[in-house]
């Protein structure tokens, strides 16, 4: 399982699965980040998986496309930071 996840956002390290109870958290084995507990295995999969910057990828991308400056596009994207989003 641990193939399908991303690296961990914060250091590049490997991720897993880890089982509290009932419950699935995605986990980094290197620095300890993780995600909120999720009721399945895939839940806390796609949740690790989900990231704030895969959408802000696409948004610089654009901003290079329009011909932006690096401050013109700090400004149009406020957060640039890589975070694991938690919905």
């Amino acid at each position: 399982m641990t193939d399908l996840m991303k690296h961990c956002p914060y250091c590049g390290g490997k991720a897993t699965i880890a089982v509290y109870g009932l419950s699935y958290t995605g986990i980094c084995e290197n620095c300890g980040a993780e995600t909120a507990p999720r009721n399945t295995r895939e839940e806390a999969i796609a949740a690790w998986n989900r990231r704030a910057y895969d959408t802000l990828h696409e948004a610089v991308r654009e901003c290079a496309m329009k011909g932006y400056t690096r401050r013109e596009t700090e400004v149009a994207i406020p957060a640039l930071k890589p975070t694991i989003m938690e919905v």
